[in-house]
């Protein structure tokens, strides 16, 4: 009941407003003429028109912006309603109201487009800013309405896509279809011009106009532009230039890893750490990335290996062949043939980790007492 009372009171303010009947404490009546006056007197002091945010009104004490604009709308104070005040600055002033646009056609866009190329030598995009023949347009405000269909337009299209269908306008677009010889033949021209292999982060292809790198390893990934896809440039560029690839990475041994070891301490006098850098024998190759794959068990290597303990090992390797034993703890015989030094370090090794686990294993006895380290 309330809410009604309260309703009905606010319908006979209204209707005794526009009835011209007088109120205590009501505002003057207004008509269309003064309020243009105003905001012809703002635009002259201020350089810009008003909103209904610009706050008090200069001319008159007391009033407001928005006041003014409610009035419009509602048809206080004797205003005829159904208004705004943008609305009745673009109407009787031309000012540009972003609730209220003018429609667009595609041809006018075309026209528009025309006219920048004719002025500049290129052809505009979402970022080139206003449009000089229609005031307060944008190419980017032109490629929202194409998006989503905006102010009389069909939607589902863009700036660029308008141009290409009614200007051949490529933009940098590569179109297909590829090669794998094709692709090839750029990379190894890229690779004569700059000294390194292309990837997807290298930019333009000169030999293909319009093309990128980038998406050349999309269209290899993917097969489109009618490559089969499953691919990549990497892998391409690996299989056919032997090119590493950091992802597919060939498996390594440990009597690699020795060979290395032993040639950098040869060459330098001390074992090789994870900050050593490059290694010379192998293209690539770095120490960090050894270290790396032996404490990870990447790449075929055995899990939980260090450089430093690689290398100890093949010391006592040597010391136990030297003093005419097997790696397994065995006397040879003199008939007995030497094992083969390629599998030296990896029976080493098994045998190391496979003492390693055992002594880690907890013991339990009989009783069901569980003692770590193996019976007292």
């Amino acid at each position: 009941m309330r809410k009604k009372s309260k309703r009905r009171l606010k319908n006979k303010l209204r209707a005794r407003v526009r009835a011209g009947g007088e109120q205590r404490g009501a505002p003057p009546k207004l008509t269309e003429n003064e309020v243009l006056a105003w905001a012809d007197a703002f635009h002259v002091r201020t350089g810009r028109w008003p909103t209904a945010r610009s706050g008090p009104v200069a001319q008159v004490p007391g009033e407001n912006w928005n006041a003014v604009s409610d009035a419009l709308r509602s048809g206080f104070r004797g205003l005829p309603g159904g208004s705004s005040l943008a609305r009745l600055l673009a109407q009787e002033r031309g000012v540009r109201n972003r609730q209220g646009l003018p429609s667009l056609t595609c041809s006018e866009i075309i026209r528009w487009a025309d006219l920048y190329h004719d002025r500049r030598g290129s052809w505009p995009n979402l970022n080139s800013g206003p449009i000089p023949e229609v005031a307060g347009e944008t190419w980017k405000g032109v490629n929202v309405a194409l998006m989503h269909g905006r102010r009389g337009l069909p939607g589902g299209t863009t700036l660029k896509r308008l141009l290409w269908e009614y200007r051949g306008v490529n933009y940098g677009r590569t179109r297909g279809p590829f090669t794998v010889e094709g692709i090839l033949a750029w990379a190894d021209a890229h690779h004569a011009r700059t000294g390194n292999w292309p990837d997807a982060e290298s930019g333009r292809i000169p030999e293909c106009p319009g093309g990128v790198w980038q998406v050349v390893d999309v269209a290899l990934a993917r097969g489109t532009h009618g490559l089969p896809g499953g691919s990549s440039l990497s892998r391409l560029l690996a299989e056919r230039r032997a090119v590493r690839n950091r992802y597919y990475a060939p498996d390594l041994t440990i009597s690699q890893i020795r060979d290395w070891v032993e040639a950098f301490v040869a060459r330098t006098g001390r074992s090789p750490a994870h900050r050593s850098g490059a290694i010379l024998e192998a293209p690539g190759e770095t120490w960090y990335g050894i270290k790396s794959a032996l404490r990870e068990g990447k790449r075929g290597l055995p899990r939980g290996l260090t450089l430093r303990a690689l290398r100890e090992n093949a010391k006592r390797d040597k010391s136990a062949e030297a003093s005419g034993r097997h790696l397994i703890g065995e006397t040879r015989c003199p008939d007995d043939p030497v094992p083969s030094e390629a599998t030296i370090p990896e029976a080493a090794t098994a045998r190391r980790i496979a003492s390693r686990k055992a002594v880690a294993q907890p013991y339990v006895s009989l009783a069901g007492d569980r003692r770590v380290g193996g019976p007292t």
